[in-house]
């Protein structure tokens, strides 16, 4: 259960791990799997939780998309892979350097 007295820029790795795995419905990989894995959950979970919070897949694909391409939490080149799998396309160059896609 999330403690919801800690913010989540305050919890430690193992409170962050158990938020997230609440947040997004996925068990984290292991700690030991390489971390590739670790940012193919994260994009999955962000894509799964904001369209099932929204209720709209193409509305929340575009939501999760624009924010990635924004603000990667790591750099854009390891998580492009995923992000295009979850879209279910490649982005163009446009999109990538625009920081921004129109649709899905």
């Amino acid at each position: 259960m999330i403690d919801e007295d800690i913010l989540p820029h305050q919890m430690n790795a193992a409170q962050w791990a158990r938020y997230c795995e609440e947040l997004f419905g996925l068990p984290p990989p292991a700690r030991e799997a390489p971390i590739e894995e670790t940012y193919k959950w994260g994009v999955a979970g962000m894509f799964l939780s904001t369209c099932r919070e929204i209720g709209d897949p193409v509305e929340g694909k575009l939501l999760v998309t624009n924010f990635l391409l924004r603000d990667p939490p790591t750099e854009l080149s390891k998580l492009l892979p995923y992000i295009e799998a979850a879209l279910g396309r490649k982005l163009s160059a446009q999109e990538i350097e625009r920081g921004a896609i129109e649709e899905v």
